[in-house]
């Protein structure tokens, strides 16, 4: 089995992940996700939650055969920065689907979540404010 992932920095574009991922075929216990408990709607992206707290959430993520940088960026973009987690699992072949599904709700790349981050521990910058918001309907 492979895993695919994403860390979306807005809701809205996770949910649509999501939707675009169960609309090319993957089951609802192939997809996953993990939010912060103050993300609005966190409880209702994905039929399987993964750990939102850093370290049990960065176990998992190495357990799937993420690199070590790549499972520690996430796992701190979920439990300290706000960011949504989207994993879709499934047979090797269907990764690539997963992939182009993905890509196509535009997250920032790993890097791009990292440099945003990169020094900016006291500044307000540091999480997406998703808390602030009202959650989405529907």
């Amino acid at each position: 089995m492979r895993h695919v992932i994403a860390l979306f920095d807005a809701p809205i574009p996770a949910r649509a992940a999501l939707r675009a991922l169960a609309g090319a075929g993957f089951a609802p216990g192939d997809l996953a996700c993990a939010a912060s408990p103050d993300v609005p709607g966190a409880s209702a992206y994905a039929a399987v939650r993964l750990p939102a707290g850093e370290d049990a959430l960065g176990r998992r993520l190495l357990s799937f055969g993420l690199e070590a940088a790549d499972a520690d960026t996430c796992a701190e973009g979920v439990s300290r920065r706000g960011a949504i987690l989207v994993v879709a699992t499934g047979p090797t072949l269907s990764a690539d689907v997963a992939r182009r599904v993905l890509d196509s709700a535009a997250p920032p790349s790993l890097q791009e979540h990292r440099a945003r981050w990169d020094g900016r521990e006291g500044d307000g910058l540091t999480r997406y404010g998703w808390a602030d918001l009202p959650a989405p309907s529907g």
